[in-house]
């Protein structure tokens, strides 16, 4: 609806928005542009109380996927600072030049030397 329509007839599209045979949602334009949206005020508090809803659920997600983290992260600390790990990491820290000659075995592509 152009805003000059809405505006001459005003108090007539208000009574009517939200009626059992009016409209639910007015769309006001101006120069062939949506300038405003008008809404019953039931519709606006059913909107405020998703916002609500949805701002709460985002909340709630963010948490459960901090405590998931959490998990993950203490999970891997435990594989890290256990004695197999502390064992393999000191293994492989002290290698020598001899110990990689002995343990090397040449590729399918490799000359054995």
């Amino acid at each position: 609806m152009s805003g000059a329509e809405f505006g001459r007839n005003i108090q007539k599209e208000l009574k009517a928005l939200g009626g059992k045979d009016g409209p639910k949602v007015l769309a006001v334009s101006i120069r062939k542009r949506m300038k405003a949206v008008v809404i019953t005020p039931e519709q606006y508090e059913e909107m405020r109380q998703m916002r609500e809803k949805l701002e709460a659920l985002v909340v709630a997600q963010a948490r459960i996927d901090m405590q998931d983290s959490l998990g993950h992260f203490d999970a891997l600390y435990l594989r890290i600072t256990s004695e197999r790990s502390r064992a393999a990491s000191e293994a492989l820290f002290s290698v020598t030049g001899e110990d990689l000659a002995n343990s090397h075995r040449p590729g399918a592509t490799e000359n054995a030397r």
